[in-house]
């Protein structure tokens, strides 16, 4: 994670084991998920730079999207359905 105003990274994200297809910040600043082909999509907080939940699909993940109130993030996969999670509940 790049800080524009510094130009400097501020963080970097380690555990995806496969490619990373799909990322995307939530609205509270704090929150980044990632989805990979590994077959995982990971939550991510940035201040303290850990991974707060990974989550396991059958296939790879192709794409990730947050919504906007951060209670849930879905992913699509390569086996061409959509799962929505609960952030919160992990399910």
């Amino acid at each position: 994670v790049w800080d524009i105003q510094t130009r400097t990274i501020r963080n970097t994200f380690s555990g995806h084991e496969q490619d990373i297809y799909s990322l995307d910040f939530a609205r509270d600043g704090r929150t980044i998920a990632s989805g990979s082909g590994d077959r995982t999509v990971r939550l991510w907080d940035i201040e303290a730079g850990s991974n707060t939940l990974t989550l396991t699909i059958e296939d790879g993940v192709t794409t990730v999207a947050i919504s906007p109130d951060t209670k849930y993030v879905a992913a699509g996969s390569l086996d061409k359905s959509v799962r929505v999670w609960d952030i919160h509940q992990g399910y």
